[in-house]
């Protein structure tokens, strides 16, 4: 089994280079394949060690006991974790309706199986077309940590928010689709294979100082810009706080005690 993810990710990136008409995100499926390897080689050292330990303290063929504290320590010595966490395995960043990510008549992804309906509950047109409620069906985990407002496989405008990390940020989206935006110093990295940048800005900046829901007292809030203009704020907490796309195009998301949006 410990050449099997080796040979995963070199199907994974053949299938990538004979590719044209999008990318397939599955690199969290070979990471967690690797980690449930090392788990299985730490549950056998845990195992030599446990008895090694037992039979230290009285002797081969013997009943023999031991504390707690002493097989914990024995463990520690040998660098032995004492527990299994289980597999952590991140959301295909093929859910959503992202145009070019593979999607035939259903729709449903050729690569993925994945299922989905997306509907448009509330929208308008010109100026106002940012204003819109809309919400998308994956009938595979999108990249929501729990159901959204409209329960089980429903991701909506009203659920995306940022997550931040120590090593990154995961953006998720309206549609349910994550996008990772890797640690590079004080800052981050351009968005996993997508046109969206992450910064820093000030309530001043482009757009933001139009918004009407900023925090009260904030200086600065996490900013996510694409390459046509669009953008999307939110609190260094990762609550989204509205979007635009130009002068005179924002949105501002206006929450009942911080929590429920009520209107934007």
């Amino acid at each position: 089994m410990s050449s099997a993810p080796g040979t995963l990710e070199g199907q994974l990136s053949s299938f990538e280079s004979g590719c044209y008409w999008g990318r397939i995100e599955a690199s969290g499926v070979i990471a967690a394949y690797r980690e449930y390897l090392r788990a299985n080689e730490n549950d056998a050292r845990w195992a030599v060690t446990v008895a090694d330990a037992f039979a230290a303290a009285g002797g081969e063929g013997n009943v023999s006991t031991l504390s707690d504290a002493a097989v914990s320590e024995a463990l520690a010595a040998a660098g032995v974790s004492a527990g299994r966490s289980g597999l952590v395995i991140d959301p295909p960043m093929a859910a959503g309706a992202l145009p070019t990510s593979g999607y035939a008549n259903d729709p449903v992804n050729t690569a993925t199986g994945n299922f989905i309906e997306p509907e448009t509950d509330l929208g308008f047109a010109g100026a106002a077309s940012n204003l819109v409620l809309s919400r998308m069906y994956n009938s595979l985990a999108s990249g929501l940590e729990e159901s959204g407002v409209f329960g089980p496989g429903w991701a909506s405008v009203l659920d995306q928010y940022l997550a931040v990390l120590d090593e990154g940020v995961r953006w998720v989206m309206a549609d349910g689709r994550a996008v990772d935006f890797p640690r590079e110093g004080d800052g981050w990295g351009r968005g996993a294979g997508e046109n969206y940048w992450l910064a820093r800005e000030p309530v001043t900046s482009a757009g933001v100082a139009e918004l009407g829901s900023l925090p009260v007292g904030a200086s600065e809030v996490l900013v996510v810009r694409d390459n046509q203009g669009a953008w999307w704020a939110y609190t260094v907490a990762g609550v989204w706080l509205g979007a635009g796309a130009g002068p005179g195009r924002t949105v501002s998301v206006v929450r009942d005690n911080q929590v429920s949006v009520v209107r934007g």
